[in-house]
């Protein structure tokens, strides 16, 4: 950890500590002390629930009835097992620093969420939906417990799977999305991605180009395309790796959000980037009411991909989160 001055985040069971050059804190901290406290022993003590009614049951039920998969994975480590959820357009290889960072100490998964990277394709990608795949992948896996830690789309789902199925998440973390619908402008990037004329000749300085209306930043642009696959023979056609069509056709639901039924009380810390306006101070008393114990914490010189443009102030948080996760003879 770098050294300097610290930020001591306490409550009853557990203590992070966390450069404070890295963050900007987002709740009242006593000054002289820069410490946080709160009794969350219930919590930690005892596998987080939700609370159960008539349409709680209901959502369980239509649930268990939609169509589930075992998404790809990507695993390293032993020891507490730590689920990585990747955002839109990206893949479980975007958390590759990350986890290489925590395997050490952690058993880690990033997973290709359904219709990107390896993972298979279908139509629905509603939050419900892509949670249940998480859960049919971990079950799979013999994992009955898991640190879920998820950005943007992955942090939806994160909640998402909270929310129905809280026995399976020992704490989480959000990066940089809250539980309500944005209006983020994926649509046109999604159609200007869909016009990109597939040719046995297209290059990817053209396919770039063909971007750029739509999306002026080139290290966005070069993240989108990282999905485009050119063939490695002569006059091999360009395909997109993820299922483009569907991603586009899901893109309300993408960027929605539906009021699941329940809460979880866990651990659970909300990480946004300091200069990202997608976690906004109106948005607290949303997600208070649905996850109790959230804490929020934002990273310095960092937008919405935190974990990108400030790998090293992302990692801090996520290990001093995790530090209570590891299993003893790991700490």
């Amino acid at each position: 950890m770098p050294a300097g001055r610290t930020v001591i985040l306490a409550n009853t069971t557990t203590v992070w500590v966390v450069p404070l050059s890295l963050l900007i804190l987002r709740e009242h901290i006593p000054p002289r002390h820069l410490i946080e406290t709160r009794n969350v022993a219930a919590a930690t003590s005892q596998p987080p629930c939700a609370a159960a009614d008539d349409g709680d049951a209901a959502a369980r039920i239509r649930q268990e009835a939609a169509p589930r998969m075992i998404l790809n994975a990507i695993e390293a480590g032993d020891g507490q097992p730590v689920v990585l959820l990747h955002g839109l357009f990206g893949a479980a290889r975007n958390f590759g620093a990350i986890q290489r960072a925590i395997a050490p100490r952690f058993r880690v998964l990033a997973l290709d969420m359904r219709n990107h990277g390896a993972s298979s394709h279908a139509a629905d990608m509603r939050y419900a939906t892509l949670a249940a795949d998480v859960r049919e992948t971990l079950l799979a896996r013999g994992i009955g417990q898991a640190a879920i830690v998820g950005h943007s789309m992955g942090g939806k789902a994160a909640m998402a799977l909270a929310l129905q199925w809280p026995d399976l998440v020992g704490r989480l973390l959000v990066a940089d999305i809250a539980p309500v619908p944005y209006e983020h402008g994926n649509t046109a990037v999604a159609e200007a991605m869909q016009a990109i004329d597939l040719t046995p000749s297209l290059t990817r300085q053209q396919a770039d180009a063909a971007l750029a209306g739509a999306v002026p930043r080139p290290d966005v642009r070069a993240f989108l395309l990282q999905n485009l696959r050119f063939g490695a023979k002569p006059h091999a056609m360009p395909h997109w790796r993820i299922a483009l069509k569907e991603i586009a056709a899901a893109i309300p639901d993408l960027e929605g959000w539906d009021d699941l039924p329940g809460t979880y009380d866990g651990p659970t810390l909300f990480v946004s980037g300091a200069e990202s306006g997608y976690v906004l101070p109106e948005h607290r008393p949303v997600i208070r009411a649905k996850f109790p114990s959230a804490r929020f914490v934002a990273v310095k010189n960092a937008g919405h991909w935190l974990h990108a443009d400030n790998p090293a102030g992302f990692l801090a948080v996520l290990e001093a989160f995790l530090q209570p996760w590891q299993l003893p003879a790991a700490q």
